[in-house]
């Protein structure tokens, strides 16, 4: 699928971008394994999601050891690939929306300090994801409804200290993510949540080898 992008560095220290294409995605063998109706049979009426995608955005250097970006998004799927009817319990299948819609913004920022031994990194992104045209199983009219398991606001953080000498470094990464719908309907939804994960690892350079050996809970 085609791509095009365009970067314009409007003074040594900004940075503007802007980029679209266009993105094709199949069914995999598990959405095409059964039929809505129940039939038996694959479901070869499955057909591929074609989405138009658009960003455009900012990249800022501040001072010597901090970035920052600036990102506007949207994009615009036909035939998306969405959940439909329990043909039997345990069994999914899955349908085609005609149309949905994810568009949003995200900022993000890293900063470097202590000999640049420490960098701490932060991102939060706002997606309204929508159906912008969906009649479902039930003949119920859910244009307008949001996408379900996509939070619409989440922030990211990460923390990392580095020791040169050694070759150590140990990080810890936060993630908060707001409450999802968990059906088409909109009709019940999972609680917002915060997540925190650990990594450390070890670094050596052996003539022209490196080695890496990292330990990560998630």
């Amino acid at each position: 699928q085609p791509v095009a992008g365009l970067l314009f560095q409007a003074t040594p220290a900004i940075g503007l971008f802007a980029s679209v294409g266009e993105g094709f995605e199949t069914p995999t063998f598990s959405e095409l394994a059964y039929r809505p109706d129940g039939s038996p049979g694959m479901n070869f009426a499955l057909d591929p999601a074609d989405s138009t995608n658009v960003e455009a955005g900012v990249k800022m250097r501040l001072g010597e050891d901090s970035r920052f970006t600036a990102t506007l998004f949207r994009s615009d799927t036909k035939d998306d690939i969405v959940t439909g009817p329990p043909a039997f319990p345990g069994r999914n299948t899955f349908v085609n929306a005609e149309r949905t819609r994810r568009e949003g913004a995200e900022v993000a920022a890293s900063t470097e300090g202590l000999d640049s031994a420490l960098t701490l990194d932060l991102a939060y992104t706002y997606t309204r994801a929508r159906f912008d045209e969906f009649v479902n199983f039930a003949g119920l009219d859910l244009s307008g409804n949001q996408l379900p398991g996509v939070p619409e606001h989440s922030v990211y953080g990460e923390l990392v200290w580095r020791h040169a000498g050694s070759g150590f470094s140990a990080g810890l990464e936060g993630r908060w993510a707001d409450q999802v719908y968990v059906d088409d309907i909109n009709s019940a939804f999972a609680e917002s949540y915060v997540v925190f994960n650990f990594h450390a690892g070890l670094r050596q350079r052996i003539g022209k080898w490196q080695f890496e050996e990292f330990l990560r809970v998630d």
